[in-house]
């Protein structure tokens, strides 16, 4: 069996589980969004095991079963609040105690991705730190509270890219919603003139890189399928191809060189991962740059704009175990 861990709203676990229903494979598969792990299933640990039934689609299974997890997009257990602060947060710790002791309970399955490694593997600080010893060109980077390393560190470069070291986006109370943290590209004199914003709340901060384009690339076990994202032709993505619908971009399944595509692999397998999905992007005087690596990352729209299959060689990875 299959237990996928997700979440109601997740299009990947949609179209994924539509392509294992054509092959047959649907009945062996279980989808478990954690969201409705209190108020949408019966659950019971007795010692050994658990057992869980989940109350809309009626299906059932326990975790001796399972011989392969896709770990995918979790999200916090809904419950019933009280009012009663003390309480709500007391409740909150024990259900997700609830949630990691079933992922515990299954450690003998295949897991795509495990996910205290896929919490390693998501640290940028550590990533960037292997990816140089790998031999990956890594963009020069300095993360600091110290407004005087920012000067001597970049004595020389007037460009540089500012960048968050994990959160994606930030609440606006003004706008009362959530906005994107994309990276921006500012000038040395600028982190320099905000001296007192780096010494208050730190900045993570690399060289920037003139691009030819950005690369996106997938890991599925031992295969390498590498996305040209060509982000330097429209001028709202040169510092950052997230910043309009990726359908407004070109995009192109490219070969990576050999040298490179053999530092990818190297680099997931240092990680435990059996799948990941990487930033990589090939400057104006032909290097290839390490940018991070997203051991939980977006894979889909990369099929859907180069009509590559993704999804077959991603079924491959647990359809033996299954």
């Amino acid at each position: 069996m299959l237990l996928i861990i997700t979440n109601k709203y997740d299009p990947h676990v949609d179209f994924v589980l539509s392509r294992m229903y054509d092959e047959g494979l649907g009945e062996r598969v279980v989808r478990l969004n954690t969201e409705d792990l209190l108020l949408g299933t019966r659950y019971a640990f007795d010692g050994r095991e658990f057992q869980v039934e989940i109350l809309d689609s009626g299906r059932k299974f326990r975790t001796g079963q399972v011989k392969a997890v896709w770990y995918r997009r979790p999200v916090p257990v809904l419950y019933k609040e009280s009012g009663n602060r003390g309480l709500d947060e007391y409740v909150k710790k024990e259900l997700e105690t609830v949630l990691w002791g079933m992922y515990f309970a299954m450690g003998d399955a295949l897991w795509i991705n495990d996910p205290v490694k896929n919490r390693v593997a998501s640290n940028k600080i550590l990533q960037i730190k292997v990816a140089g010893e790998m031999g990956f060109s890594v963009p020069r980077t300095l993360i600091t509270n110290d407004p005087q390393r920012v000067g001597d560190h970049f004595p020389d470069s007037s460009s540089l890219a500012l960048k968050s070291i994990s959160t994606a986006s930030l609440y606006d109370t003004g706008r009362r919603d959530y906005v994107p943290l994309f990276t921006r590209r500012v000038s040395r004199d600028y982190v320099l003139g905000n001296a007192d914003a780096v010494r208050n709340y730190g900045v993570f901060l690399q060289e920037f890189i003139e691009k030819e384009y950005d690369i996106r690339v997938v890991v599925l076990g031992r295969e390498v399928f590498a996305f040209a994202i060509h982000s330097s032709e429209k001028e709202e993505t040169k510092e950052d191809f997230r910043t309009l619908n990726p359908i407004q971009l070109k995009h192109e399944f490219i070969r990576l060189p050999s040298d490179v595509e053999d530092r990818v692999r190297r680099f997931v397998e240092r990680f435990g991962l059996v799948f990941s999905s990487m930033d990589l992007l090939l400057s104006r005087d032909g290097k290839y740059y390490f940018i991070e690596n997203n051991p939980n990352g977006q894979w889909l729209w990369l099929q859907d704009m180069t009509g590559v299959d993704l999804v077959g060689p991603f079924i491959d990875l647990f359809r033996h175990r299954i």
